[in-house]
């Protein structure tokens, strides 16, 4: 089903609380629509079972029964989508945000890197260099990082995100290298015992992606999510996380740059997976992520702020000599959303 994964949870907790009602899952719900006032939980019945079903649960009239309790679910403020910043200004809420910033110190690859408030929107932009001191090899990371003060129990984001510039270098020596405007963070560590470092956090983001060695035309970025495990103290180095047997990263198709999309980000624990997703209504593309059940849940991200959820322009640019790759990429954030569990 195409539904949010808040709504999904919410019909969960509905079963659990209510065993008379187990028998409207197993696909016979075609939709659940929760309009944004959360005055009211419209339940759409497509099927004459679903019907028959109501009806010998002597519940026929408990259709409003189901939308009052799905209801009182939704008008509660920790289960429910708030809006966290709308960019309105003039300046960023010290309150709500800190900027970070990353870079490789002895290669002074830093050039412009910030963000700032402009017309009522986050205009994030990034431009360094890669390294010209490591032999044609390996690539120089360098990010813009808007990160939540309090992401601890974030469970969702969404942003509208327009990708505005993007210009990329190009070694022939080491043609590597790729640009992300992203959402995302760390959502769990999946060690067995209290962690120490970042080892095991698990990470998840949605992106606008290219490769430096993109055989797209010029301007076009890919739409992908992605879960990964951190693997070393740092996240330096991470392994793919699924085990679907689905593509991850995963695809959700592509935009040019100036256009606009919705992003959204979802972690699902109950159902192991994260849910990404992007455009709204009919259009919207929505794919998921089943990672590994082996993965323990019991311990909240050791990464910094409850996870380093954020919004971030990035580069991973080749290491090349004499002439240093360069990474230019600029784009607009709006109307950040984020869901957070009690």
């Amino acid at each position: 089903m195409a539904i949010s994964r808040g709504i999904q949870r919410l019909w969960v907790k509905i079963k659990l609380k209510n065993n008379s009602l187990n028998q409207l899952g197993n696909g016979k719900i075609k939709s659940l629509i929760v309009p944004k006032t959360k005055k009211l939980a419209i339940l759409i019945l497509k099927s004459k079972n679903m019907k028959q079903i109501l009806k010998k649960e002597g519940i026929m009239k408990g259709v409003m029964l189901v939308c009052a309790i799905l209801a009182l679910f939704v008008s509660s403020p920790a289960q429910s989508q708030t809006l966290f910043d709308d960019f309105t200004g003039p300046l960023l809420d010290s309150s709500k945000w800190y900027g970070n910033y990353v870079w490789v110190t002895n290669t002074s690859n830093h050039l412009e890197i910030g963000q700032v408030i402009t017309k009522g929107k986050l205009d994030m932009f990034n431009h360094c260099l890669g390294s010209t001191l490591d032999d044609n090899s390996g690539t120089t990371t360098c990010s813009t990082r808007l990160i939540i003060q309090d992401g601890s129990g974030i469970t969702a984001m969404q942003a509208l995100v327009q990708p505005t510039a993007l210009a990329q270098g190009r070694c022939s020596g080491n043609d590597v290298g790729t640009t992300w405007i992203r959402i995302g963070g760390a959502f769990f560590n999946g060690s067995s015992v209290a962690p120490l470092d970042q080892t095991n956090d698990v990470q998840a983001h949605i992106s606008l992606s290219r490769d430096a060695n993109s055989t797209d035309p010029d301007g076009i970025l890919t739409i992908e999510g992605v879960v990964f495990r951190c693997t070393s103290a740092d996240c330096g180095t991470f392994v793919y996380v699924t085990t679907t047997g689905a593509d991850n990263p995963l695809v959700l198709g592509t935009i040019a740059v100036k256009k606009k999309v919705q992003l959204s980000i979802a972690y699902d624990p109950a159902n192991n997976r994260f849910i990404f997703t992007q455009g709204k209504g009919k259009k919207a593309v929505q794919q998921e992520i089943i990672y590994t059940n082996d993965l323990q849940e019991n311990f909240p991200p050791y990464m910094s702020n409850g996870g380093s959820k954020r919004l971030e322009v990035r580069h991973s640019l080749a290491n090349c000599s004499p002439v240093p790759a360069s990474g230019w990429a600029r784009a607009y954030f709006d109307n950040f959303y984020t869901t957070k569990e009690p």
